[in-house]
């Protein structure tokens, strides 16, 4: 299921509510352009933050949905503020209902849910509640899925350097039918670098790595942003989400094909990502989504390995007799 798909759902379900006469989704700032708000109203913001779990196979998109109706100030206005807010916290039940409904099998829905009762100060006084959801939808982390030309083969080497990681992550970004630029490096250089042909990625290298000597390895942290150009001439808010739902499916058969098990002896991915969807504010207005990747390849810490000039490793001490062992070539202090 896509993000697209999910909004759709939402949608619907929203529009067939007999006490839900407007329904919108985007951000309050849009919202409130909309001078044609019909209450009893829904309205649905995509958090920025979410999560993608190659553990349990789920991307989870984190949703607020307010549900709000106009006060009468003017006839016992307390009263006709309870009465809106019970109104308002029925039909939330009502729609958690609905999403929860056994033959939606395709996302899976929480069980418990934030609740908040509010007042609203928009262009007309309104009150109602608001409910957090998390909806997650399957991430099945098949790279024979991806419209790719990348040719996967397991890698013979038991380690990688950086410059091999980045090599490859760049093979396999290039490698994607929907990604027509790449770009490693930072946000200043890539602005000021050649024309960009959207769709495009571009991969930030975190500047804090880790070497754990307890887990052999040496982690690298990158940030990855997949982002298009948005059509603002043309039904701007639905390309805008089409835009974010094509980019989160880009990002997700990214990440399946660096999971993919033939990499698994020369590096490891962690199985859990941060996801943001916003817009970016670059040269052109895009959207998109970006995910974290920690990338952890081996460190054998083999002194044998290391390209030293002197003949002999000093075990020291504080005095200045020394004894040489010949066989294993070591010189210990006496």
């Amino acid at each position: 299921m896509t993000l697209k798909q999910v909004i759709s759902r939402l949608t619907e379900l929203a529009e067939s509510h007999r006490q839900i006469n407007h329904f919108f989704i985007g951000g309050f700032d849009e919202f409130l352009d909309d001078n044609d708000v019909v209450y009893p109203a829904l309205f649905c913001e995509l958090k920025s933050d979410s999560t993608i779990s190659l553990s349990n196979r789920v991307a989870n998109l984190n949703f607020t949905f307010y549900f709000f109706d106009l006060m009468d100030t003017a006839n016992r206005s307390l009263e006709n503020v309870w009465d809106v807010t019970s109104d308002m916290a029925s039909v939330a039940q009502d729609y958690l209902a609905l999403l929860k409904d056994q033959e939606y099998t395709d996302w899976e829905i929480g069980d418990d849910y934030n609740m908040t009762i509010r007042d609203y100060e928009l262009q007309d006084l309104t009150c109602g509640v608001s409910v957090d959801v998390t909806i997650g939808i399957r991430f099945d982390a098949n790279r024979c899925q991806v419209p790719t030309t990348f040719s996967f083969a397991e890698y013979d080497g038991s380690s990688l350097t950086l410059k091999q990681v980045v090599a490859r992550i760049g093979a396999l970004a290039t490698s994607h039918k929907q990604i027509n630029h790449f770009y490693i490096g930072n946000f200043d250089e890539f602005l000021d670098g050649p024309d960009v042909v959207y769709p495009a990625c571009f991969a930030e290298l975190d500047r804090n790595g880790v070497v754990s000597l307890t887990d052999r390895l040496c982690k690298y942290s990158f940030t990855f942003h997949f982002f298009d150009l948005m059509d603002i001439a043309n039904n701007a808010l639905q390309n805008e989400f089409e835009i974010k739902s094509d980019m989160l499916s880009v990002a997700m058969d990214f990440l399946a094909m660096l999971n993919y098990f033939g990499f698994q002896h020369s590096w490891e991915i962690a199985e859990e990502y941060d996801l943001t969807i916003r817009d970016y504010q670059l040269q052109d207005l895009t959207a998109g989504v970006s995910i974290k990747v920690e990338i952890g390849v081996r460190f054998d810490a083999n002194k044998c390995q290391a390209v030293v000039d002197i003949g002999n490793f000093l075990l020291w001490n504080d005095t200045d007799k020394f004894l040489i062992n010949n066989n294993d070539k070591l010189v210990y202090a006496e």
